[in-house]
Formats: C-alpha cells, structure tokens, sequence
C-alpha cells in the first residue's frame, strides 16, 4: 500500500463496550474462549490440535478487534465513498459502485478522493485483520 498510495493515514478509534445488562459481556465470551485455547489447549497439546487451537485463537482476536474496530470503520468508509460518489447508497452498494468503476474504467485513478479513500480503507481494515503485519507499522509511521 505504501508504494502504491503513499500518504499519511489515521487510524479508526476503537468502539467502548457500553456496559450492558447482558453478562457476560460478547467481547468478554470470546475472550474467554481465546484465552482457554491459548493456555489450556495449546497448553496441553501438541501437532495438529495445538496448531487448530492457535489458528481458532488467533481468529478470536480478529472477532474482538472487529467489534471493537469494524463498526467505525465502515461508517467512515461510507462517508467517504458518499462523498467520492456523492450518493446516499449503502455501503454495499458503493463498494459494488466503486469496484465496477475501477474496473471498467469509468473511476479515474487520479479522481481526487480516491487514493485517500483507498489507503485510509486499507490500512483500518488491515488494522483489524493483520495489525502485526509490517506493511501496516510502516504506514503508520511518521
């Protein structure tokens, strides 16, 4: 991404988890599953099992970074694509838009919006998906 669209990029803020009458809390439950694959099962297993807790682990961490992250992200993903298009569509409906556009030619890739819209998306989603990738550390360095 920093070789195609370099630029600076701010990172989404975190979602709070609102204290609710639900408890235990969903972020709580998955955390308690994370934690249970990561000491006890891979704690006591090895080969394949401990492999298979690792991965299923690993993609907790993702759900609990999505709940915390993915809602704000996507809401400022719709803000921009409404105003590169300036449409009030969902955002299914604009990431379809923008995909058929680039496509086929009718998105110019110097269209102003564009390159700040692509690499601010990019960057959060790999936030949550991957944040110990280094493309991202460089991305976010000064």
């Amino acid at each position: 991404m920093n070789l195609l669209i370099p630029g600076p990029v701010s990172m989404v803020e975190g979602k709070p988890q609102s204290s609710t009458l639900d408890m235990p809390r969903t972020d709580e439950l998955v955390s308690s599953v994370r934690d249970f694959l990561r000491g006890d099962v891979m704690g006591s297993t090895e080969g394949r099992t401990n492999f298979l807790a690792r991965v299923a682990s690993n993609s907790l961490d993702i759900v609990l970074r999505e709940l915390s992250l993915g809602e704000p992200q996507r809401a400022l993903e719709l803000q921009r694509l409404r105003a590169l298009f300036s449409s009030n569509d969902d955002l299914e409906a604009l990431r379809w838009r923008l995909t058929n556009e680039l496509r086929d030619g009718t998105m110019p890739l110097n269209r102003p919006g564009l390159a700040e819209h692509l690499r601010q998306t990019v960057v959060n989603q790999v936030a949550i998906d991957q944040p110990s990738y280094s493309g991202l550390k460089t991305a976010l360095a000064p």
